[in-house]
This record gives C-alpha cells, sequence and structure tokens, in this order.
C-alpha cells in the first residue's frame, strides 16, 4: 500500500473544528497519517475547553467512508477531571465524528472543562 504523507513526512498536521464549547480546547497536537483509505489521527491537549453544551464533535482530517459509524477509544476529561474510557464514533461519508465521555454514549457535563486524547484508526471515504 502506498503511504500517503502530509507535507514534509509522514505524519501531517490538521486543525480540527469543535463544537460544544464556549472556548476551544488549546494547546492541541492534532496529526495523522494515511495508508490507502486507513487514516490513524492523533489528538492531544494542554488545556481544556469552557463546556456550554451536552454534546462534543471534532473535525477529523480526512472524511470518514460511508459505512456504519467507526468507533475508538479516547481519554475523557469531563467538568475538571479524567473521568471513565471515552469513545469516539465517525459519522458516516463525513469528517465530522461525536466525543462521548464513557463506552455507553453518554452525556458531557454542560459546564466546567471537557476534552479528551486519543489515536484512533478508521476507514476513509
Amino acid at each position: 500500500m502506498e503511504l500517503v504523507r502530509g507535507t514534509g513526512g509522514a505524519w501531517a498536521a490538521w486543525t480540527p473544528a469543535f463544537t460544544g464549547f464556549s472556548a476551544d480546547p488549546t494547546g492541541h497536537t492534532a496529526r495523522y497519517t494515511r495508508t490507502g483509505n486507513l487514516v490513524t489521527a492523533a489528538y492531544t491537549w494542554n488545556a481544556g475547553g469552557t463546556s456550554n453544551a451536552t454534546g462534543f464533535t471534532i473535525t477529523l482530517p480526512v472524511v470518514a467512508a460511508n459505512t456504519v459509524p467507526q468507533h475508538g477509544i479516547c481519554r475523557a476529561y469531563d467538568n475538571g477531571s479524567y473521568v471513565t474510557i471515552g469513545t469516539i464514533a465517525t459519522r458516516a461519508n463525513s469528517a465530522v465524528a461525536d466525543v462521548y465521555p464513557d463506552a455507553a454514549g453518554g452525556n458531557w457535563t454542560g459546564s466546567g472543562t471537557k476534552n479528551c486524547h486519543f489515536v484512533f484508526t478508521y476507514e476513509a471515504a
């Protein structure tokens, strides 16, 4: 398989956009690599964003395949502290992913700070 490289190497940066915040997370590092139709996205942060909703979305670097949601795990940070293992789920034929603070797809606290860390591989469109 061909390795699709971003400019400057095997990993390329992307700038995610978020919903569910009155102030977005800061100091994050977002990078990805693609091999064929598989995309691995890695996201870390230094400071959580200020939550103003019980939902949380993040844009991915490449549109996901038009399939059922693809799920991964993340380290969830909700209302100022780390909680259980969270989940991330793609949307069919979209670059938007939903992030949840638990494995059941629950809601975030609508105040305080929230964010997540993940390394997630998904099928691209």
